[in-house]
């Protein structure tokens, strides 16, 4: 988000707002949001991680807060769509609120106010690269498998003098194998019951 300058007319104040970084000059350092009055005297309002987040209710506004010293800033969150983030003193608070201290009621419309979705921003701002670790783990047992057929038949060929499908490792498992499957789908579509035998007849 660039840098946001609110000018009042009236009071002749210009804030300087970048919640990202430093404000730019004439903020103090590790200063996001400062406050220029008529004398030109700069006041510090806030700094980098002094920000706190409020709201009002689930489907109510979201508020960025700044404390520094006795002076209170408060920005509401304004999600809008257009190019340029504009921040402008809020007409919306109220106005009724008992006054304890200095309080500066702000409105920020920026793009950047909108929320979204945790898999759209990393989607939108981290490139993601690599293969999931359920892909991993497949080709891991793939390459497994076929270093076990592999060596496997390679021994049996040289050690045993095997041919042809003899050569497999464990070729009477594999050759048995379907039947066996066959064998556990009929089990578990039967309930998991054993199947009749003569002394039950």
């Amino acid at each position: 988000m660039d840098e946001n300058l609110l000018n009042d007319t009236d009071s002749k104040v210009v804030f300087y707002f970048n919640p990202c970084t430093d404000a730019l000059s004439p903020c103090p350092n590790n200063s996001v949001i400062c406050m220029v009055d008529d004398n030109n005297t700069v006041l510090d309002l806030g700094s980098k991680g002094g920000a706190s987040f409020t709201s009002q209710g689930v489907y109510g506004p979201v508020f960025m807060n700044y404390e520094k010293e006795d002076i209170a800033t408060e920005i509401q969150l304004d999600c809008v769509d257009k190019v340029e983030s504009t921040l402008s003193f809020n007409e919306n608070y109220n106005r009724f609120e008992p006054i304890l201290e200095v309080k500066y009621h702000l409105l920020l419309q920026s793009p950047e106010a909108c929320f979204r979705p945790v898999e759209e921003y990393y989607s939108t701002n981290v490139v993601r690269e690599g293969i999931s670790s359920g892909a991993l783990f497949l080709i891991v047992v793939l390459v497994l498998w076929l270093a076990y057929m592999i060596v496997g038949a390679a021994a049996n060929h040289f050690i045993s003098g095997a041919t042809g499908f003899e050569m497999i490792p464990n070729y009477e498992f594999w050759r048995s194998l379907p039947d066996k499957l066959a064998d556990g789908a009929k089990f578990v579509a039967n309930g998991c019951r054993p199947p009749p035998s003569y002394e039950q007849i």
